[in-house]
């Protein structure tokens, strides 16, 4: 009770800000998302269901299926995370700032807080990272949270034993494979 309590406090005296107000998150770097997850897993966001949390704000709850879990509970097939914001009826309740779930899309997410903040991602968009499927060969690559290839110096940097970034610091990054930015997961989890 006390933490819903605390989580309305936050989100009512972020509104109060004013026109302009807009959530930002602290900047993580690899090493952060994987220690300060509860968990981690790879799932397809699967639905959305909007409803009012007990202290009034509209919250959505968002389904991914087909999960592979990494860190946390290894006995779950489907991860729903509270999500602050959504449509209810004629109510639409958004927080400029905080990232949204695609439907259909399948994401690779590093959680924490579930049910506690405004949005279960350690880092906001930082850990959440799309993974998209080569219809050619099959591979799976991973990409930052709006589908783009990824940039962070910090994640590309811990990607470096198994993948050969491109050398020239100008160049579009190529995208990484799924595997390797597991693989790169396990090390740091099996290192904690």
């Amino acid at each position: 009770m006390k933490r819903a309590l605390a989580w309305v406090m936050w989100l009512l005296l972020g509104l109060s800000s004013g026109p302009g107000f807009g959530v930002s998150f602290e900047s993580k770097d690899f090493d952060q998302l994987v220690a300060e997850s509860e968990q981690i897993f790879v799932g397809t966001a699967s639905g959305a269901t909007a409803r009012r949390h007990p202290g009034g704000a509209i919250v959505t709850d968002v389904s991914f299926s087909g999960v592979q879990i990494l860190k946390g509970n290894p006995g779950t097939a489907e991860i729903s995370l509270m999500v602050a914001g959504g449509t209810l009826g004629t109510e639409t309740f958004t927080l400029p700032g905080v990232p949204r779930f695609q439907s259909g899309t399948t994401y690779l997410v590093f959680a924490q807080g579930n049910g506690t903040g405004i949005f279960p991602v350690v880092g906001g968009d930082q850990g959440m990272f799309q993974v998209k499927t080569d219809t050619l060969t099959g591979e799976s690559f991973v990409f930052d949270s709006r589908g783009l290839p990824i940039r962070s110096a910090t994640v590309r940097q811990a990607m470096a034993a198994g993948f050969a970034a491109p050398q020239d610091t100008t160049a579009v990054p190529q995208p990484i494979p799924l595997e390797v930015f597991l693989q790169a997961i396990r090390s740091r989890l099996g290192s904690q």
